[in-house]
Formats: structure tokens, C-alpha cells, sequence
């Protein structure tokens, strides 16, 4: 699921916070345990992501693969960890970085 940066400020208590939520996501350092990809515009759009829009389009993508199939996130995550392994290529192919080189 993802939610704005408007409604995440709202939810926080703080409508006006808009910036600050940004802000807060740009300085993420743990993004695999706090999913801030998930954070999009109020209009839908993909914005700010320090990985890359693109990196933050194939998350968000491959997310959404994964919930199609099942329900709980423990088995989006499980399965969508077993995908990668078997299909590593497929995944590193559409990266936009070299995976050896980082």
C-alpha cells in the first residue's frame, strides 16, 4: 500500500508537516525496515526516492506482483525473496546500477 506524503502528515497530526515528512524520508537510513518507497505525491505520482524513481517504480511494482498472489506481508516478503534467487538475472537486468559495482 502507499500513502502521501499529505495523508502521512495528516495522520501524524500535523497537516501542515508536508516538508518535514519529505524531509524525514530523504534521511531514511534503514529503507528495507521503514518502506519509505511506499511515500508517493498527493496526485499519485512518484516523487523523491534517494535510490531513484526507477528503483522506487520496480519496488512498488514488484510489491504489488507479490500481493496479488498472497495475503500477508511475511509471505509477499518470503516469496518475493525466493523469486530473487531463482530469478536473480531477471531482477538485475532492469536495475539501472551495475549490481557488482553498487
Amino acid at each position: 500500500a502507499t500513502i502521501s506524503y499529505k495523508t502521512l502528515a495528516n495522520q501524524l497530526g500535523n497537516p501542515g508537516a508536508v516538508r518535514a515528512v519529505g524531509g524525514a524520508n530523504n534521511r531514511n537510513p534503514i529503507g528495507i525496515i521503514v518502506p519509505c518507497h511506499r511515500v508517493i505525491g498527493a496526485n499519485g505520482t512518484l516523487t523523491g526516492y534517494a535510490g531513484g524513481l526507477e528503483i522506487k517504480k520496480f519496488l512498488l511494482e514488484m510489491e504489488a506482483g507479490y500481493r496479488m498472489k498472497s495475503g500477508s506481508a511475511a509471505t509477499v516478503a518470503q516469496d518475493a525473496f525466493q523469486d530473487y534467487i531463482h530469478h536473480r538475472d531477471r531482477y538485475t537486468a532492469s536495475l539501472p546500477w551495475d549490481e557488482k559495482t553498487g
